[in-house]
């Protein structure tokens, strides 16, 4: 079977209308020129000021180095760094705020999103029954750029649902927010836990469960882990450098799993929602829409100059021929 596509849509929180939803799952950049997909005309967005990038089942977003940053809930997003991206957030460039719609996000759990030197690797996702280890005989993953085969370290989901990192070796230790971590740790959403040439992206979704169109609940923790694999699961399937075969199929089956129960929520659906982007805008009609209010800030401004001039001229006539009046 395919593997499930979410679609992302990006809309304006200032200007009714105006929104962006990309063919497919396509990544997009935003700017206030042609240099970008979504071409949004405030002054305080850069001509290409980030770039979306969906990777798996998530949303990623990138400052490109703009001049007036981007920002989640208040939250600075550092330059040229990838930052997770979901439904319900408040996305601001510069000065303007844009509201997220996803079509199928992940509907719950931990999922751990592996990079290696800027390169997607995988997503993992963490459970009652499913481990994620770096090392050691049952690796998820095997980092050969370490140097040792043995456990470096192991998250697990315990019993109250919260996720935990052990550091398991004496040199070897990953590193949060810039910090060694030493021991037993709370991990927390959308931390990055860095080691080696690896980055790991923490994604936590507290939305367990989803109501489908007839009522019934849609559980994101299924107990079938007999189910084909994704073909981008597969493919790393042969790669030596990823560990276990048997912890591999635990994870990846898992996670299919969860993503044919949400397919089938999206095909019962699909009858009766309208589509994500049936009021899209294109790119001309973007155009004409900032450009028409962009045209009646110009004339407001023009209206005061006429106003003010007029004042002046009034001024020095009045100056000049004070005596012949009075």
């Amino acid at each position: 079977m395919a593997d499930r596509e979410n679609k992302i849509e990006l809309k304006s929180k200032r200007l009714q209308g105006l929104a962006y939803s990309p063919e497919g799952s396509n990544s997009f950049a935003i700017g206030r020129t042609d240099l970008s997909d979504f071409v949004v005309l405030d002054d305080t967005i850069s001509r290409r000021h980030a770039e979306i990038i969906p990777l798996g089942l998530h949303w990623f977003i990138r400052d490109l180095g703009s001049t007036n940053g981007t920002k989640i809930n208040g939250k600075t997003v550092p330059v040229g760094e990838l930052v997770l991206l979901r439904e319900g957030e408040d996305l601001k460039l510069g000065s303007h705020n844009f509201s997220i719609e996803e079509s199928s996000p992940p509907l719950g759990g931990s999922t751990l999103i592996v990079f290696k030197e800027d390169s997607y690797q995988g997503e993992f996702p963490i459970g009652a029954s499913t481990s994620f280890s770096l090392g050691g005989n049952s690796a998820t993953i095997m980092p050969r750029d370490l140097g040792t085969s043995e456990l470096i370290l192991l998250i697990l989901q315990d019993e109250n649902g919260q996720l935990t990192l052990s550091p398991k070796h004496a040199d070897i230790k990953p590193v949060i927010a810039g910090k060694e971590v030493n021991s037993r740790y709370l991990l927390e959403d959308k931390e990055t836990i860095s080691i080696g040439s690896l980055l790991i992206y923490v994604s936590i979704r507290t939305k367990l469960n989803k109501v489908q169109s007839d009522g019934s609940i849609l559980s994101s923790n299924p107990s079938d882990e007999s189910a084909e694999l994704p073909d981008y699961i597969k493919n790393r399937m042969g790669d030596d450098s990823w560990g276990n075969d048997a912890r591999r199929r635990k994870s990846s089956a898992t996670l299919l799993t969860v993503d044919q129960v949400a397919q089938q929520s999206v095909e019962a659906t699909s009858n009766s929602s309208p589509e994500l982007g049936a009021h899209r805008f294109s790119s001309a009609n973007l155009r004409t829409h900032e450009t028409e209010l962009r045209k009646y800030k110009i004339s407001l401004i023009m209206g005061a100059v006429t106003v003010l001039l007029s004042v002046f001229m009034v001024v020095v006539l009045f100056v000049l021929y004070k005596d012949i009046i009075f």
